[in-house]
């Protein structure tokens, strides 16, 4: 739980069950942890996906001027990319599990781990 510095290792192009396009980001923790995100095409993907390229660009790599969207070069520009995440739990299926709850920036993941360190 907390917040924690992962790699997104792959990036799908998928569809949702209801036909919404979808990215799936397979991200690895530092301890070699993985877990999935997906950034789903929907009225919130404009601020989802701003949140991973300022998480990115907060690591160092500079984004490049680009339309992303639904596309392979926005995926592989993801690929490989380091970023802040905060990890949760929720049930599902009536089962306890972690999960990638979003996508810090530098600030808050400063804040996110002084607090957790005391």
């Amino acid at each position: 739980m907390g917040a924690h510095l992962a790699t997104i290792k792959r990036v799908s192009l998928k569809k949702t069950k209801a036909g919404l396009e979808k990215l799936v980001l397979l991200l690895e923790g530092e301890n070699g942890e993985t877990g999935f995100y997906n950034l789903t095409f929907n009225d919130f993907v404009a601020e989802n996906l701003n949140l991973i390229l300022t998480s990115i660009d907060d690591n160092g790599e500079p984004i490049p001027e680009m339309s992303f969207g639904y596309d392979g070069a926005t995926a592989q520009f993801l690929t490989g990319k380091e970023v802040y995440i905060k990890v949760g739990m929720e049930t599902y299926q009536g089962e306890r599990r972690s999960v990638i709850k979003t996508f810090l920036n530098q600030e808050e993941f400063d804040y996110a781990t002084n607090f957790e360190d005391g």
